[in-house]
């Protein structure tokens, strides 16, 4: 009987640990990098630059770039790789979400550049190295770019790449059993090709003459038959071109249908501010609704006919318009017993109802000129947030600030002295109030499990100042532990984040398991259920 209780107890501890095993912390996840973006131009620069997806880029700024621009739009995006692959390893952040995504003609286009200065201010602004038909484009086949992106990652994976001596590899992620390989491999890093912009599985030529209005009559079915192919090529239903009979080898996550321009597709939500508009290409499809090549796009998008898997969609950059007509899809497909959860990948969080007099007001630079909170159409009102609760979705937080916050709260970190603990902590508190005002509107306990991190590393225009790289993830995790195991008030009179409001919102939580949620096991959660 001794012997008995004591094989039994064994048995019990064993089966404890296993199950702890399978919770413990490996990795951090990130839902939203743009870590291919600049390497991948390179491949074409004309003065032999040439990067790899492992190796920083530090802008190049020359001499003859444009001193308008500069002056104007100086510091738009960071003059650092925040999200090359090195910089993901050191940081423990193991599995991300690589967005694909072709440059958008419209970025360069400016009145501001000419021959002489146009690819060293690109250069500078963007760390994007061109080649000429880049520079001197008048249309573009997205999709083939695209195509040459995914080829890009694809030729390089498994390829070694020397860290400290240790030989570290990455592996495309096609199916959750991938994601546990990798992580019992400490030297490897799961990548999961997602695809951001609409325009992406298209071609400028048709996108430019439906949105100009001057399209020839059946234009619009020519394009949607062109659409659906590239689909059905991105599910690995057709061959990736006409001319040859290669399949796409790699799985693709989610799409982000909108993204800055006009697609064809939908409106888009404002992302530029004053200086943006002025200076670059002023997108005219803002706030526009879906059209009915959007709709038959996300029904190609997420059917599983013929046994093919769904690309999700992905909401962020989608006008207001364009996300209620999404939802209204949502709620038809649930009634026919079909679940589709809703991402938004890389955002920052209003809360504000739809019809909040605030938040129906136009967005530009003084919006927000008495908040804390970016209220913003592209970021997330409460109705967004109970249809991506209902839905089982998922929401990744940015890590740039100009999303997050409004000027009260930029205001603190900026008049902050650099890399002080008051910059510090004014950085982690933007961070929280976007953090807990999802959970505000919810009100329920479940809605800790819809929050993650989706940075925009590589994409973004001001990173929060404190956590500025991939690496940087390691410090967001204990400081959120740390403030949340004895928090103190976040701008209260803007927020009404009060001590005993926050410590409510915590809904039993301790400040490791709201890191932990936050920072990997949601997102880990999330790619189990849907990636399959």
């Amino acid at each position: 009987m001794i012997k008995y209780l004591y094989f039994s107890f064994c048995c019990l501890i064993l089966a404890t640990t296993s199950v702890a095993a399978q919770d413990e912390f490996k990795t951090y996840v990130d839902l939203h990098v743009g870590s291919v973006t600049r390497p991948f131009y390179t491949q074409d620069s004309i003065d032999g630059i040439k990067y790899n997806l492992w190796q920083n880029i530090n802008h190049e700024c020359g001499v003859d770039k444009s001193p308008e621009l500069m002056d104007k739009l100086g510091n738009i995006i960071p003059r650092f790789s925040q999200a090359n692959f090195e910089e993901m390893a050191r940081g423990n952040v193991r599995i991300f979400c690589v967005a694909l995504s072709p440059i958008e003609l419209q970025f360069m286009e400016s009145t501001y550049f000419n021959d002489k200065n146009k690819r060293p201010t690109i250069a500078c602004l963007t760390g994007i190295y061109g080649a000429h038909l880049l520079l001197r484009a008048k249309e573009a086949d997205y999709f083939q770019t695209l195509i040459r992106q995914l080829f890009f990652i694809e030729k390089n994976e498994g390829r070694p790449y020397y860290i400290n001596g240790k030989a570290y590899s990455y592996k495309i992620i096609h199916q959750y059993a991938d994601i546990d390989s990798v992580l019992n491999d400490p030297y490897k890093l799961g990548v999961i090709l997602t695809i951001e912009g609409g325009h992406s599985i298209g071609h400028s030529v048709y996108i430019n003459n439906i949105a100009e209005g001057t399209a020839v009559s059946g234009i619009d079915k020519e394009y949607q038959d062109l659409l659906s192919d590239n689909i059905a090529r991105l599910k690995g239903s057709l061959p990736l071109t006409y001319t040859n009979d290669i399949y796409l080898n790699s799985s693709i996550f989610y799409l982000t249908l909108a993204k800055t321009f006009p697609n064809a597709l939908g409106g888009t939500s404002l992302s530029f501010n004053r200086n943006q508009l002025t200076y670059l290409s002023r997108p005219n499809n803002i706030g526009d609704p879906s059209t009915t090549l959007g709709y038959k796009v996300i029904q190609d998008l997420v059917s599983e006919a013929k046994g093919v898997r769904k690309i999700i969609i992905d909401i962020q950059h989608m006008s207001l318009d364009f996300r209620k007509h999404y939802y209204d899809h949502v709620s038809r497909f649930s009634l026919m017993g079909t679940s589709l959860p809703i991402i938004a990948s890389h955002t920052g969080i209003s809360g504000l109802p739809w019809t909040s007099p605030l938040y129906k007001k136009k967005d530009d630079d003084t919006k927000n000129n008495n908040e804390y909170l970016n209220h913003w159409q592209q970021n997330l009102g409460k109705t967004d947030i109970d249809e991506i609760y209902a839905s089982r979705g998922i929401i990744g937080i940015t890590l740039d600030k100009n999303v997050l916050g409004g000027v009260l709260a930029l205001n603190r970190i900026n008049t902050a002295v650099p890399n002080s603990n008051r910059q510090r902590t004014a950085c982690l508190e933007l961070f929280l109030a976007n953090v807990f005002k999802v959970v505000q509107t919810v009100n329920k306990k479940g809605a800790w499990d819809i929050i993650a991190i989706g940075s925009n590393f590589d994409a973004m225009s001001a990173p929060l100042d404190a956590y500025p790289t991939a690496r940087h993830l390691r410090s967001l995790h204990a400081d959120i532990q740390t403030f949340l195991d004895s928090p103190t008030a976040i701008a209260e009179d803007a927020t009404g984040l009060s001590v005993q409001e926050i410590n409510r919102l915590k809904f039993g939580y301790t400040g490791i398991e709201i890191a932990d949620k936050i920072l990997w096991r949601n997102s880990l959660n999330f790619l189990k259920k849907h990636f399959k």
